[in-house]
């Protein structure tokens, strides 16, 4: 679950918070794209995540519908004083039943 991918919103997170079970994302910076380090049109760079991933998968991700909303969200985002990287984490932070949010974030944060 992330920004990218809610599907779990509809029915498991209202599941989990009925019967007081947790619930851990999967890919919760959607494999990078909402760290800001992928950008429409460029080949993703050596060494990450998108860059180790078959073609197809990849292409799954780096799509430009998926670009128009990480456009969307990182003008919102910016415009708060905020990163793409914060807002993807703290969105994920507010959901209901939220257990924990693991991710690895790029060098440069830590």
């Amino acid at each position: 679950m992330s920004l990218l991918q809610r599907r779990p919103e509809r029915n498991v997170l209202p599941a989990c918070e009925k019967l007081g079970l947790a619930f851990l994302p999967y890919f919760p910076l959607a494999s990078g794209l909402l760290t800001g380090k992928y950008h429409r049109g460029q080949t993703p760079a050596s060494g990450t995540r998108l860059a180790g991933m078959p073609a197809e998968r990849s292409a799954g991700l780096l799509n430009d519908g998926n670009f128009d909303v990480l456009d969307q969200l990182s003008v919102f985002a910016s415009e708060r004083g905020h990163t793409l990287l914060e807002l993807a984490m703290s969105w994920l932070a507010t959901r209901p039943a939220m257990g924990s949010i693991i991710a690895v974030l790029p060098a440069r944060i830590r």
